[in-house]
This record gives C-alpha cells, structure tokens and sequence, in this order.
C-alpha cells in the first residue's frame, strides 16, 4: 500500500539575506490549514507558479506546507539552516494562493513570501553563523558514473510539474519508484526513494543537503549539466538499511537487505560515481524566535 507519495524540486541557489522588514506584499493572498487527506490516495506537496514560472509568473500556489518548508522557500534555506520549534512550525500544513504583481522579480518575491509570513503567522527572525559538521562532495574512487546532459530539456526551468502516476506497473522489482524518462522530480512511497533530473554537480549536493539535512560542498570541480537517476532506501531520512559483506574483504560488493536497499551515501557512490567526506563548515542558521499558527483570512 502507498502510504503516500511526495514530489519534490530542486532548490534554487539565490541569496537569501533579504530583511523580513518593509519589503513588497503580494496584491492579494489567502492562507488556509490543509485538508486532511483521503486515506490510501497520495498527498501532493510542494509550490507552484511565480517569477520564472513561464506558466503562472503571477500566481503562487502551494499544497501542504509546512510553516518550516514556507519560511525554507521565502529564505532560500536547507533544513539544517533553521532551528527547531514544536508544534507550529512542523505540524501544522498550509494551503496558499496569491497574486503576484507583474514584473515582480526573483528578490522582490522572497520579500513578499517573508512579509506575508511576518503578517499572517507573526514570524520574527535572525541569523547566527554556526560551526556544523557536514561533508564535501567528491569523484569516487573509479570514476564518474554520470552521463553529460545532451541539451537542455524543455521543462528544465519548471519550478514544478504534476508528477508521473505510481502504479505497480512503475516500480523496479526490488520496489523502488520509476521516474518516467524526461521527468524531473523525486518521488518517495514505502521507505524507498528515487530521484530523476538533469542537474549541475552543485545542485546535486543541494539535494544531498537537503535529504541529510548537513551542509554539503561541491569539491568536485565538474562543469556542466548530468543526467541523474538516483535510487535509494530511505525512511524520513532516518533508516539506516542493513548492510552485509559477502567475504569479509576490503573492497568486497556489499549486498543489501532485499527489503531495503542501498542508503543514500552508497547509492550516490555506486549509481552516480560520487562520495561524501565529512569537512566542518561555517554557515549562516536562522534563529526562529517566534511563530504562531496562521490568522484567518
């Protein structure tokens, strides 16, 4: 049974340094608590629309949202630049639909998504540089594993598309999620997770941030746009699947509980012919120093 499916987009890399205070507003915006959804059907999340959508520049929708996702997309920021807070900001989801004026740009709209955050959920807000531990992105050992993007697809720029329909008809056998070919997303249904993009070496740590909630840094030097197919278990992150050596060797294949299947670190190792080193760095943590549920409309 899929518990439920989820379609993600790759981040942008702007800046996220603009100040929650006066700023532009969206023309008009409503903010409404999620609705519970149907039991066994998928739950869909994510935003839709805005500067560089070519679709909707001047509408921005979003389904199922956390407070925490809002103020990651209006701050440009990864989960593990933002502190904790119970209740509000995680378990609460959001249904938002706003009008963007024309010719608003990329900066101006992260202004927006910051004062309506300010205004409807009482968010106030500041940075503290923090030592974290995380990793650097390199080339395995045996080389790279990924092909280069042949040309830009046409739907590359879509900040989100509908996702593909999962059946058992699209699962591989071990049951893993099938990214139909010129698909760009990530789905992930019953502990198991796939990834499809045609992404830079960068935005491919952005992800990998992202999914270990650690810093990672590109060291590997790689130009350029790959065509990326990712599978891997996963369980929110947290599972770590059972591992076995087959001789007891340095270097011998490492099979893989068959009701699991490779983490994240060794399928990018083994599928895309890159590693993961741990390295220490410096990043900018945004401090959450209040937050409420949303006003009505």
């Amino acid at each position: 049974m899929v518990r439920s499916i989820c379609f993600f987009l790759l981040a942008s890399s702007a800046a996220y340094g603009q100040s929650i205070g006066a700023a532009p507003n969206f023309e008009v915006a409503s903010v409404k608590p999620s609705l519970q959804p149907d039991p066994g059907k998928p739950m869909y999340f994510g935003c839709r629309g805005g500067p560089g959508d070519k679709r909707d520049p001047i509408r921005w929708r979003c389904q199922n949202q956390t407070v925490f996702s809002l103020i990651s997309l209006a701050y440009n920021l990864r989960r593990y630049q933002l502190t904790q807070q119970p209740g509000v900001i995680d378990s609460e989801r959001y249904e938002i639909d706003a009008k963007v004026p024309e010719g608003t740009t990329i900066e101006q709209f992260r202004q927006m998504q910051q004062n309506l955050l300010k205004e409807r959920f009482k968010l106030a807000v500041h940075f503290e540089k923090k030592e974290l531990p995380g990793y650097e992105l390199v080339v395995a050992k045996g080389g790279l594993k990924m092909q280069q993007a042949e040309s830009p697809k046409t739907n590359s720029e879509d900040p989100l598309r509908p996702g593909p329909v999962i059946s058992s008809s699209n699962l591989t056998k071990d049951g893993f999620p099938i990214i139909p070919r010129g698909a760009r997303g990530m789905i992930m249904m019953n502990g198991k997770a796939s990834w499809g993009a045609e992404a830079t070496v960068e935005e491919i740590a952005t992800m990998l941030g992202t999914q270990l909630n650690r810093p990672v840094l590109d060291a590997t030097g790689l130009s350029g746009k790959y065509e990326v197919g990712l599978m891997w278990a996963t369980d929110n992150g947290l599972r770590v699947p059972a591992l076995a050596s087959t001789g007891g060797e340095p270097g011998a294949p490492v099979v893989y509980d068959p009701d699991t299947g490779p983490t994240l670190a060794i399928a990018i190792q083994e599928q895309l012919g890159l590693k993961l080193q741990p390295k220490k760095t410096m990043v900018d943590v945004l401090i959450i120093d209040h937050v409420e549920k949303a006003t009505d409309n």
